[in-house]
């Protein structure tokens, strides 16, 4: 007997998939904000006004010799290598020299996750399985969402999983600011300009794309053991980019489209529903609607 639904091409798998899918962004970290506070510092503004200075010919345009200053080490200048220093001393003081693993949310961060969960059983199905990137933030923010969603959704089972956890930097989460790894890692920068950043893998760490290859991984975990079941993932804005990317296949300019203007909010929840037979081929599908996208349940403090 043929199990294929018509339509479906011989030999091409069925796509089965969970019955709905929502994606919670973890909660403000800390390292959310940092980037804030660090616009107030006059050692930060002292050293990207330098930084622009020594880097750029135009708004996002890097000299076109700085390949040569950086190997005839005149580039970063003495002057600019100060400035980057006084600025490290101000990031490393508040980050206390914490990983980006056990990077905590902020007091903000857990106000967001519990308002969050007051709302998220109005507006996605009560998970049957939820599943949690490994790192610090997303587990605080699902504990704060569980305070005050239903109570019922405490006994929903948590797996933990490495396919949704946060983009590796490397040496990036030394410095906690990019431009501080351009100017302590000039030749990776020049890799970086070179590949771009959607290419660029980190030293030692991931690309974009490479954590696109993972969430597909994860895509295909959902179909295998979760058809037909409600699935909430607590994780990182790149993951959730990198999902949406492979279910709605964007290609490198609609992914850095989105990461560069549309990034999910902290504590955000995105949801997509599975719609039966929609495909050219009549498969279900996870279907996106933008309304749904970046929902923030919680309002300004």
């Amino acid at each position: 007997m043929n199990e294929n639904p018509a339509g479906v091409p011989k030999g091409e798998p069925l796509q089965r998939y969970p019955e709905s899918l929502t994606l919670v962004r973890h909660a403000e970290s800390r390292y959310n904000s940092l980037k804030n506070t660090a616009k107030k510092w006059p050692e930060a503004q002292r050293f990207q006004e330098a930084f622009t200075r020594e880097l750029y010919v135009a708004e996002g345009i890097p000299r076109p010799d700085i390949a040569v200053e950086v190997l005839e080490k005149r580039w970063p200048s003495p002057e600019l290598k100060e400035l980057a220093l006084g600025y490290f001393r101000k990031i490393n003081d508040l980050m206390q020299g914490v990983s980006d693993y056990d990077t905590p949310i902020t007091d903000e961060g857990w106000r967001q996750a519990r308002e969050t969960g007051k709302r998220i059983a109005d507006v996605v199905p009560k998970p049957d399985i939820i599943y949690v990137s490994p790192y610090l933030r997303p587990h605080q923010t699902l504990e704060g969402i569980l305070e005050n969603a239903p109570p019922d959704w405490k006994h929903v089972p948590q797996w933990e999983s490495e396919a949704i956890r946060e983009q590796e930097h490397d040496m990036n989460t030394v410095f906690n600011d990019w431009r501080l790894s351009y100017v302590f890692e000039p030749m990776e920068m020049l890799h970086s300009l070179k590949e771009g950043e959607y290419s660029y893998r980190y030293k030692g760490g991931e690309s974009r794309f490479d954590v696109r290859t993972r969430t597909s991984r994860f895509i295909g975990k959902l179909r295998r053991k979760h058809e037909g079941e409600n699935v909430l993932a607590v994780t990182h804005h790149l993951t959730i980019l990198a999902t949406l990317g492979e279910l709605l296949h964007w290609n490198r300019e609609q992914f850095m489209e989105w990461d560069e203007k549309r990034k999910p909010a902290n504590s955000s929840v995105t949801l997509l529903k599975r719609e039966k037979g929609v495909s050219r081929t009549g498969r279900d599908l996870l279907q996106f609607d933008p309304e749904k996208y970046s929902m923030k349940l919680y309002g300004s403090e």
